[in-house]
């Protein structure tokens, strides 16, 4: 399955799309939701793979988010800045 991740969305076929579709699908995100499969198989073709190493930042705060990720594999720390600690350190 990640070979057909890793593949252009562009350059995927259906047989690649059978075998997202599936893991996809029982991702909880997508699982609760309860979409329908043709929407479910949509969000697949477009599907791009990215590697992050480990302690790298995926995105920071502020940032406009156009992507929504589903880590296949390890963990991600989320941390937030808030005023409160700025102002706490320039204390």
């Amino acid at each position: 399955m990640l070979h057909c991740l890793k593949k252009n969305p562009e350059n995927r076929h259906e047989k690649d799309l059978n075998l997202i579709v599936p893991f996809i699908k029982e991702n909880s995100f997508f699982k609760r939701r309860k979409i329908q499969m043709k929407h479910l198989t949509e969000v697949c073709s477009e599907l791009r793979y990215e590697y992050h190493p480990a302690h790298e930042f995926v995105f920071h705060q502020g940032d406009y988010g156009d992507k929504f990720y589903i880590i296949l594999k390890g963990k991600v720390q989320v941390l937030e800045i808030r005023d409160e600690w700025i102002k706490m350190k320039k204390e």
